[in-house]
């Protein structure tokens, strides 16, 4: 028996892990009924990070403890990059921004809460569903990458689970660059039927340059690669995982469309008709 293997993204915390998993399954099972395909035999696995990942990023301890109060301190650099990377692909200019924070000038440059809080009132006009998401991603995204320990916290949940034969590995959002990580540095450890990213922000020039070295590549241990991104994803800003943005040996499926009010949302990533049947087939 084949094992699927759902790897969540960000702004997980404080979610029931059961609720979790049972909410991507019922999508993805919606999907089958609907094309009339028979439910194969599989181990459901879903490793949980989100409440960890959340207190790393604050930093709060295991016990609880403040150990770095963020208060007003300014935005990671990596997290400040990605938030103006998303902010120009979502079209905003110095004006959108000083117009929130009801200053004439914002200094980009020092990266402070002031001009991250105005960015993201901003985005959220463009794309309401990004304004609340929008600092939670990119600070979550610099903790995984930057912070040691934060990425060792999350690796060791997450990596137990994508150990082994005849995987089937279903990723969304910052998810994918854990999956992604671990893949590469298991090799042939671990056999994956297929490898399927959906929300991807792989292509990002940023988060590429803290997964080399080695070479990207499609992860050794990776038979098939399937990545799939709604154009209006502020969060895969290069939807395609191709040999310009990423990768060769990927295949993209750019023109899923989701819902108006939230086109990063997985339950609608998981009712395409084509990753639902490539899941059904990996799995069979």
């Amino acid at each position: 028996m084949k094992t699927l293997v759902f790897v969540h993204g960000m702004r997980q915390e404080n979610r029931s892990p059961d609720d979790l998993r049972q909410e991507w399954l019922d999508a993805l099972e919606a999907n089958w009924r609907r094309q009339g395909i028979a439910r194969p035999d599989f181990e459901l696995r879903m490793p949980y990070y989100g409440d960890t990942l959340d207190r790393l990023t604050r930093g709060v301890g295991a016990d609880g403890k403040t150990v770095v109060a963020r208060g007003d301190a300014p935005l990671p650099s990596l997290a400040a990059d990605l938030l103006q990377q998303i902010g120009d692909r979502a079209g905003l200019d110095p004006a959108d921004i000083a117009a929130e924070t009801g200053q004439t000038v914002i200094d980009r440059g020092i990266a402070n809460q002031q001009w991250a809080q105005g960015i993201a009132r901003a985005l959220g006009r463009k794309a309401p569903w990004l304004g609340h998401a929008a600092l939670p991603f990119v600070e979550q995204v610099d903790a995984y990458l930057t912070n040691q320990h934060a990425r060792k916290a999350v690796d060791d949940i997450v990596g137990p689970d994508l150990r082994g034969a005849e995987r089937v590995i279903v990723a969304h959002s910052l998810g994918t660059i854990v999956g992604y990580r671990l893949l590469t540095d298991f090799g042939v450890a671990s056999a994956v039927e297929l490898l399927v990213t959906l929300g991807s922000p792989l292509g990002i020039d940023l988060v590429r340059e803290y997964l080399k070295p080695p070479r990207l590549n499609r992860p050794p241990g990776v038979r098939a690669w399937l990545n799939g991104a709604d154009v209006r994803d502020y969060v895969a800003l290069y939807p395609a995982l191709d040999k310009d943005s990423f990768c060769d040996g990927v295949e993209n499926l750019t023109d899923i469309a989701n819902r108006q009010d939230d086109p990063h949302a997985i339950v609608d990533y998981l009712t395409d008709p084509r990753i639902g049947e490539r899941i059904a087939r990996a799995l069979a």
